[in-house]
């Protein structure tokens, strides 16, 4: 007895977890890595898509080298025409303007879009853009797009594709959220 306190044998005491305790501590610090990896890899397989704007051909609204944010988990049976897509075509992944709805009869006259007869106002494009095709008119079948790039002269897209539709199994995401960094991209402006 010291000062009130039973002192017990150094000897004595347990210092040993036992293997269960082992094992749960274990867990407890190392599960978090592979569970942090898995729920990202799920993030960015099924719900978001991240990358860099690889063409000019969506320009000015977006620099070649923006980086890119986007929904996957998208239904492009509920896209509008107007949205920005991210789809593959020809084994490469292209950022494109939806256009032509299924069912709709995309045409070309004096620079500018028509779908189904009826002048496209495109208030996104600067003043002064022109649109043309070699094509007369192009109409679009079920569970397809018609694409278009901003930068309608110098934009690989749907008018210049021997099958000039996007299919819906080909999007991968709808574009939400574009950023042009300078020092990235290259640009100075």
């Amino acid at each position: 007895l010291f000062g009130g306190i039973l002192m017990s044998n150094p000897s004595e005491v347990k210092t040993e977890e036992t293997t269960g305790s082992k094992l749960k501590k274990f867990v407890k610090e190392w599960a978090v890595l592979p569970i942090t990896l898995l729920v990202t890899l799920f993030i960015f397989k099924v719900i978001i898509s991240f990358g860099v704007v690889p063409t000019p051909s969506m320009e000015p609204t977006i620099h070649s080298g923006s980086l890119y944010v986007a929904t996957r988990y998208t239904k492009p049976e509920n896209f509008n025409r107007g949205d920005i897509i991210l789809f593959n075509h020809f084994d490469s992944t292209y950022v494109k303007r939806v256009i032509g709805l299924p069912g709709d009869t995309v045409s070309f006259e004096d620079g500018n879009v028509y779908i189904n007869g009826k002048r496209y106002e495109e208030d996104y494009l600067p003043a002064g853009t022109i649109t043309d095709s070699t094509e007369g008119e192009y109409t679009v079948p079920e569970d397809c797009f018609f694409v278009l790039g901003d930068n309608r002269l110098y934009s690989y897209d749907s008018r210049l594709w021997e099958d000039p539709f996007v299919h819906y199994d080909d999007v991968e995401a709808r574009g939400v959220w574009f950023v042009n960094i300078p020092w990235w991209s290259g640009r100075t402006e």
